[in-house]
């Protein structure tokens, strides 16, 4: 039995961005609530083929999507997450030599890299915008 109770799951959103005229979106797997500590996670599944460097550590540690997801569920759920543990789920080698795999990766972020993470965000929608106005062909 895993140590969390299932909040919600395929939770789309659409919120604003404070200040700005942004959104930001998309879809949380799954948000769990520990029964011990009681605090809210993300939990994302990934599936990959063996060999991948999609979803190695080091990739995850620059992504913005983690704090991104982390900043939006704050908003939605009206309270502070913990992280984000990540599921992943590697498929066997292609002449089944290699098993599958299972490993998980948890990961926070500050409350500075979040507030990072959506300034990034609107940089980017700014530049877009930006660039429709000046090509807009």
């Amino acid at each position: 039995m895993e140590p969390f109770d299932v909040v919600d799951v395929e939770r789309t959103f659409v919120l604003p961005i404070e200040g700005t005229e942004h959104e930001v979106m998309g879809k949380m797997d799954l948000i769990v609530r520990d029964r011990k500590s009681k605090v809210l996670q993300i939990v994302d599944h990934k599936s990959e083929k063996r060999g991948s460097p999609a979803n190695r550590i080091e990739a995850w540690a620059s992504r913005g999507q983690v704090a991104l997801y982390l900043a939006a569920a704050e908003q939605l759920y009206e309270e502070e997450f913990g992280s984000i543990v990540v599921n992943i789920l590697t498929r066997q080698s292609e002449k089944g030599r290699v098993g599958p795999t299972f490993r998980r990766m948890d990961l926070e972020r500050s409350p500075e890299q979040k507030v990072e993470a959506l300034r990034n965000l609107v940089w980017v929608a700014d530049q877009i915008e930006r660039l429709k106005k000046e090509f807009p062909e």
